[in-house]
């Protein structure tokens, strides 16, 4: 969950509450092996412990995905 407090002067702050992102593992991806296998696109972002992030991203190249980074 992420929430958004916007100030008067039109200063922002982002504030993540973890919640279950933080309970997934690596387990996690490697039985949704199948299903990353068969997708087009994995979108990965921060909010999930790095070596989880990694676990998907060696998965999709293993199955041919193409990895890029945005930074925005």
């Amino acid at each position: 969950m992420i929430w958004l407090s916007l100030h008067v002067a039109g200063e922002n702050s982002i504030v993540i509450v973890a919640g279950a992102n933080l309970l997934l593992t690596e387990q996690d991806i490697l039985n949704a092996e199948m299903l990353i296998a068969s997708s087009k696109v994995l979108v990965c972002q921060l909010e999930i412990c790095s070596d989880v992030t990694f676990a998907a991203l060696r998965l999709a190249r293993k199955h041919g995905g193409v990895l890029m980074s945005v930074y925005l």
